[in-house]
């Protein structure tokens, strides 16, 4: 056979067998189409708002592109070493019979790596837990800012309360300015105690601002969870007044095994043992084997030569990179156990705070605040019957404010803890609607 038939010959084979090896994932055959984002208007559930988070935040996305990077490195480990050719000219240039080119002998051979121990096996089986990794820890992102984002949505809702109690506070100021300026214009009150008036109803306006700035940069913040920092949705379907009857710390703990935080160290510990086993394969050399023809110019012969080679493990057994996954498999082992043990004490954390947030608010609710109301509209109708002075109703008011503030900010804290404990067990957080 002449040797550019040959050459031509085992490339053109080359050709055809990558050809037909190799196949490319449906993910990976096309770029990622994007979704184009419209502004959410109108009032929003929370419902929708982890849907937008779902499918807008830009943060989970990236976590959704390491997901198919790791599912890119397993069809890449699951690929045979490529074949190499090689082309070698011999006994040319010298001197007497082996002057010029009269008596050269090219050859042309294909060399193939054979792998041996398995080796390609395990370095799939590797990828694909690194794989289930990049899933977990998408999981673990995604619970992460759905947690937020309904913490969020719970801070929106009560500065949405604020906003109506501040009001609620002005309209009433403006009610007792007016009521002490009757008892002045009568003769029955000091005009000292108009400019008190005044001065009360000028705070309950600055109060009146603050919290409209304040629903500002919460709507803000809420909106930040699907990437838009100009957000146009009118209002928030849910009621941060309603608190849900809490299950025993047992129920809850018996939940924390659906943390994607703790899931994920078993493909963890999967993926170190995999890594061992892939490092003590490597200390099996590999083998070569070749095949060609060579051509002899000088008689126009053509002949076969075959050839092997393999490494002999005298110095490097690869026990050094053996010994570094047999530590990081150690190491895993041992931050799972300090996960568990940390996840466990959060719980009990957090736990103990919603428990404590949830009886407050049913004291503030069934207690504080009806009291509160009962001694504020006692002192109104005695201030207007000249029982009570101005401060004596100037006090009562600023109690039952005091109180309805204290009742959101307990509700926040109720809410957000709750939306931490199922964060905890891997569960979905919910807002009920129902009305307070």
């Amino acid at each position: 056979m002449d040797p550019k038939s040959f050459l031509l010959l085992i490339s053109l084979s080359i050709f055809l067998a990558q050809a037909q090896s190799v196949s490319l994932p449906p993910d990976c055959n096309h770029v990622k189409s994007s979704v184009s984002q419209t502004e959410p208007n109108g009032i929003l559930s929370l419902g929708d708002v982890l849907a937008m988070v779902l499918v807008h935040n830009p943060e989970l996305s990236a976590f959704s592109y390491e997901v198919r990077a790791q599912e890119a490195q397993v069809l890449q480990n699951s690929l045979l070493p490529n074949p190499e050719l090689g082309a070698r000219v011999e006994e040319f240039g010298g001197t007497g019979a082996t002057r010029g080119f009269d008596g050269a002998e090219t050859t042309l051979e294909v060399s193939q790596l054979i792998e041996l121990a398995d080796k390609r096996a395990k370095r799939t089986h590797a990828a694909k837990f690194e794989k289930e990794l990049a899933d977990w820890d998408y999981k673990a992102k995604r619970l992460d800012l759905f947690t937020e984002a309904a913490k969020a949505f719970a801070e929106v809702l009560a500065a949405q309360e604020r906003m109506d109690l501040a009001q609620q506070l002005n309209k009433l100021a403006a009610e007792v300015k007016y009521a002490v300026s009757q008892r002045v214009g009568a003769g029955k009150e000091s005009p000292l105690e108009e400019t008190k008036a005044d001065v009360s109803l000028v705070a309950s306006q600055i109060e009146l601002d603050n919290f409209s700035r304040s629903l500002i940069i919460a709507r803000t913040k809420l909106a930040s969870y699907w990437g838009s920092s100009k957000p146009a949705y009118t209002g928030l379907a849910g009621n941060i007044y309603e608190t849900k009857p809490h299950g025993s710390f047992e129920d809850f703990s018996g939940q924390i095994a659906n943390n994607p935080d703790l899931v994920r160290w078993k493909s963890e510990m999967n993926q170190k043992r995999a890594a061992v086993a892939l490092e003590r394969s490597k200390s099996v050399p590999d083998v070569t084997i070749s095949a060609g023809a060579k051509y002899l110019a000088e008689p126009g012969d053509t002949a076969f030569v075959v050839g092997l080679s393999i490494p002999l493990p005298i110095f490097d057994r690869n026990q050094g990179n053996i010994s570094t996954a047999r530590a990081r498999l150690n190491k895993t082992r041992d931050l799972a156990r300090h996960a568990n043990v940390s996840t466990e004490t959060q719980l009990v954390d957090v736990y103990q705070s919603m428990i404590s947030a949830y009886e407050q608010t049913l004291n503030l609710k069934d207690k504080i605040i009806p009291d509160s109301e009962k001694a504020f509209d006692a002192a109104r109708e005695g201030y207007t019957q000249g029982k009570f002075g101005y401060l004596d109703l100037l006090d009562a008011q600023r109690t039952l404010f005091q109180a309805k503030q204290q009742y959101l900010d307990i509700l926040v804290i109720y809410h957000r803890t709750h939306a931490n404990l199922e964060r905890l067990v891997g569960t979905r957080i919910e807002f009920e609607t129902n009305q307070k």
